[in-house]
């Protein structure tokens, strides 16, 4: 917290709320205030990128900061949606201009928040892209040979998240009760750092922690992914980095989430 308000005071500089546009604000939350937000890494960026592209090249953005109007707010929104944004993105906006304008109202340069009357758009019911038996089956036959293998037919079995899957370590793995234990997801990401990374971290949510059951399929297949992975250690050699993993790289790190993506594309194709 002392960092980030460290920072805030060299890069945050004195104006005048009436001549100042809601876009130099934009960039100043952008520069200082996303910093200041308890969030992850990958929420980080995705705050940064949609307020980049949809914000400050906007006309709204060109509005004085006070005189920015809940009419005007919704305007914007709508223009968002005949862009053909989808919902989950216009409500991530919203929580955007939010912080934005509390942002202002903590500098004492905005009395009133303009989205206190603009209702968040409600979250669309999500419909499950559901593969059948024999999708699935024929997924796997193409994926066999690729050393993504297991951690595909894993997520074909339990149903788990990319990143979840890759986050997977041994200790989270029960032989004998034939059960994992989520705790955590992998997720490829920038925050404030000069680079993309790979971070391994708390799932989004707590009900994201829980036990799943695998059965003698599931288990089985994590016996032959520990025995392969035992192989690929031993043609590593001293380059094998130990992270636990179940499914990391053939040098025992992070597997790149990407890489996963473009196995099962692969796979799909053929």
């Amino acid at each position: 917290a002392i960092k980030a308000w460290e920072y805030e005071q060299k890069h945050t500089s004195v104006v005048v709320a009436s001549n100042q546009t809601l876009k130099l604000w934009v960039e100043e939350w952008i520069t200082v205030g996303l910093r200041l937000l308890e969030i992850r890494a990958s929420t980080v960026d995705s705050y940064r990128t949609l307020a980049q592209i949809h914000l400050v090249p906007s006309r709204f953005a060109r509005i004085k900061l006070k005189e920015v109007s809940p009419h005007q707010v919704k305007v914007f929104v709508a223009e968002l949606r005949d862009k053909g944004l989808s919902t989950s993105t216009i409500r991530t906006m919203h929580t955007i201009l939010n912080h934005i304008f509390r942002m202002a109202i903590d500098k004492n340069q905005l009395r009133v928040n303009p989205m206190a009357s603009v209702r968040r758009p409600k979250q669309d019911a999500r419909e499950q892209v559901r593969f059948s038996a024999d999708e699935v089956r024929r997924l796997l036959e193409a994926a066999k040979g690729s050393r993504y293998y297991f951690v595909i037919a894993f997520i074909a079995l339990t149903g788990v998240r990319r990143g979840e899957a890759l986050a997977l370590n041994w200790d989270e793995v029960s032989f004998d009760a034939r059960c994992v234990q989520i705790n955590h997801t992998l997720e490829r990401s920038k925050g404030f750092e000069e680079k993309y990374e790979l971070r391994i971290g708390p799932t989004k949510t707590k009900r994201g922690k829980r036990a799943i059951e695998i059965g003698s399929s599931g288990t089985e297949l994590l016996r032959k992914a520990k025995a392969s992975q035992a192989s690929e250690r031993l043609r590593a050699g001293t380059k094998w980095e130990d992270e636990g993993l179940v499914f990391p790289t053939k040098f025992g790190t992070k597997c790149d989430p990407r890489n996963l993506y473009r196995a099962v594309a692969t796979a799909v194709k053929k």
